[in-house]
């Protein structure tokens, strides 16, 4: 099991192509990946779980991921979260 913590600085709320194409990114994985915020743990290959994620002001997103590639998982999706919290300011 491997897990990183962002921490989300403002209320966020992905829009659908976002949510679609962290989806899409998950499944080229073959590890299980979870992202979880306030004890909510969601299926991170999930169209439908990812929708409902919503990131309230000052909370964190753990992403975490279990088996063979789990580390290049977990720290991909991170850094495509950090991509996609730094511009959604921007909308």
């Amino acid at each position: 099991m491997y897990a990183k913590k962002i921490v989300i600085k403002n209320d966020i709320c992905l829009n659908f192509e976002e949510v679609v194409f962290l989806v899409k990114k998950s499944n080229e994985f073959e590890s299980r990946i979870w992202f979880e915020v306030e004890e909510k743990k969601i299926n991170a290959k999930s169209l439908l779980g990812t929708l409902i994620l919503k990131f309230p002001n000052k909370s964190e997103l753990t992403v975490l991921s279990n088996g063979k590639d789990e580390k290049t998982a977990t720290n991909t999706l991170v850094k495509y979260i950090k991509f996609i919290i730094k511009y959604s300011m921007f909308r």
